[in-house]
């Protein structure tokens, strides 16, 4: 993946408010809403996750 993908997950998704129990995460959202977006079966056929493909 490449700068400018990462860059434009992190602007649209980085503002998600996080609802989550402080303290009791292992990993930040927006890490979990990429790896989602990136993993979802929907990927490879949907111009969006085009970012998500190496």
């Amino acid at each position: 993946m490449d700068e400018n993908a990462i860059a434009g997950l992190i602007e649209r998704f980085g503002d998600l408010p996080d609802s989550r129990v402080e303290g009791r995460t292992d990993h930040d959202l927006l890490d979990v809403v990429v790896l989602a977006l990136c993993t979802s079966p929907a990927a490879p056929k949907k111009p969006i996750f085009n970012l998500c493909s190496s």
